[in-house]
């Protein structure tokens, strides 16, 4: 029976290299060009690929692959299917974050407020509360249109959809572009697994279609193929909500390879369209915010896909030590998590994202109290998942990296491919914010003794066991997209 297998292989794999339009289809005229060219597929030959990066002809072939078993699974009824996926707090949740998003922590927006009192504060606030949008489609263009997208993704045996945004990875010949999303929307903490077939659309609100179907020719830009994605060891070993304050990820593009679209768009998806910076520092609490993200109820031929956001004074959770950001009143839907959050924001709808939406009240509940909620970005992993995005290889990461962060010292992180293999836990990453290093003055010190300084062990930083609290009775849905 082995043998017989073997011989079905051998077969299949001779047959994929003579067939003019199989999976790995090779040109007959010119001697086996390698390229895609079945169901309106033209990528571009191997030997004619701007190639930065160096990659082998091998991984490119992996990289189509993956491209067209991600679109081709994307078909108008798993279209339609995908909805964002949801769960319940239970009675005791509904009472702690109903009651406490009233008594939202505003003590930050005196602080902030250059030492003027809390009466001037309060003034101040009434003011911009006359500028507050709860819920409205963003109609100012700008870059974070084109930045922004709805995000398709499988876990598990079901299809759901998020709201993701390229970001700016400091290097544009790394090979790769990055996207920030939510946790929840690339890794199933439940499950214990990462999501699957992630597809990213940005700028859907295009004034074409406007809706998710099959043609990714329709849209402005096309669609992306993330190979893999980055999240913390708090998110993945935890079960919700102890993981909230940990709801942030990245997803990893190719450059090359991962694209499906129109044919005059770069294949890059960090050159195609206006990735956006992310902000590490702490945010302004009392001022002004947006949020925005692609809701669900958006997207059908009756209702096209529209990118909505919400325009609210950012503060934060009194409890969970101030972890979650809070926009009190902001009424985004299911579908918008993942989506960027943005304080100063320019005339050409630019501004860096300080946060990217987690979760909020939904049907009922949201018309008595709506607010959305998301993880900080400062003073915590963020960063360093971020750098580990940028840095570790896509054959390393085989389908996802889970970082266990070390406070402090990013390349002191231990990060796992989603096997549990340990993977780049030497590799040094650069500091936020460059530091000029002293110029060292001539000494001239004894010829040190030849002791030799400790080679640092490869220890395993200790992973705790995957955790499940105990759950409360479900009642109340919240959106976690």
């Amino acid at each position: 029976m082995t043998a017989s297998i073997y011989l079905r292989a051998a077969l299949i794999v001779v047959l994929a290299a003579h067939a003019p339009s199989a999976v790995l289809g090779g040109s007959s005229d010119d001697g086996g060009d390698v390229v895609i060219d079945a169901g309106g597929y033209d990528d571009t030959p191997y030997e004619q690929i701007d190639n930065p990066t160096g990659i082998s002809k091998l991984e490119y072939l992996d990289l189509l692959n993956l491209k067209r078993e991600v679109v081709e699974f994307w078909t108008p009824d798993r279209l339609n299917e995908a909805k964002p996926f949801q769960m319940d707090l239970g009675h005791t949740g509904l009472n702690k974050s109903y009651h406490e998003s009233k008594d939202l922590d505003l003590g930050d927006a005196a602080a902030d407020a250059d030492g003027d009192g809390e009466e001037d504060v309060r003034h101040r606030r009434n003011l911009r509360s006359l500028q507050d949008v709860r819920y409205d489609a963003w109609n100012s263009n700008g870059d974070v249109l084109h930045a922004a997208g709805r995000l398709m993704y499988q876990n598990g045996g079901k299809v759901y959809r998020c709201s993701a945004t390229a970001i700016e990875d400091g290097d544009l010949e790394d090979g790769q572009s990055l996207l920030i999303t939510a946790a929840h929307c690339v890794y199933d903490d439940m499950g214990k697994a990462f999501a699957t077939n992630f597809m990213f659309i940005p700028h859907q609100d295009d004034g074409g279609l406007e809706m998710s179907d099959y043609d990714c020719n329709n849209d402005k830009y096309g669609c992306w193929i993330p190979s893999h994605a980055v999240v913390d060891h708090n998110w993945s070993s935890k079960t919700w909500t102890d993981n909230i304050p940990h709801d942030y990820a990245f997803l990893v593009v190719p450059n090359v390879g991962s694209h499906k679209g129109p044919s005059g768009v770069n294949d890059s998806l960090e050159v195609a369209v206006p990735a956006l910076e992310v902000s590490w520092d702490r945010p302004r609490f009392g001022e002004l915010s947006y949020a925005f993200g692609y809701p669900l109820s958006y997207d059908s031929p009756t209702r096209p896909s529209d990118f909505r956001y919400c325009k609210r004074t950012l503060t934060k959770r009194s409890d969970m030590d101030g972890n979650m950001l809070v926009l009190k009143g902001c009424g985004l839907r299911e579908g918008a998590s993942g989506g960027p959050w943005i304080q100063d924001i320019n005339g050409q709808g630019r501004g860096k994202i300080i946060g990217i939406s987690s979760n909020g009240p939904i049907g009922f509940f949201a018309f008595l109290n709506s607010f959305m909620e998301a993880p900080r970005l400062y003073d915590n992993s963020a960063w360093c998942l971020y750098e580990k995005a940028r840095r570790v290889s896509r054959a390393d990461a085989n389908g996802g990296i889970i970082v266990t962060w070390a406070p402090g010292d990013c390349a002191k992180s231990v990060v796992r491919n989603r096997y549990g293999n340990v993977i780049d836990t030497s590799t040094p990453a650069p500091t936020p914010e460059p530091t000029e290093e002293p110029t060292p003055e001539p000494t001239h010190a004894p010829t040190p003794s030849p002791t030799s300084l400790p080679t640092p062990s490869p220890t395993l930083a200790h992973t705790p066991s995957p955790t499940r609290e105990n759950q409360n009775a479900m009642s109340m849905q919240f959106i976690r997209s």
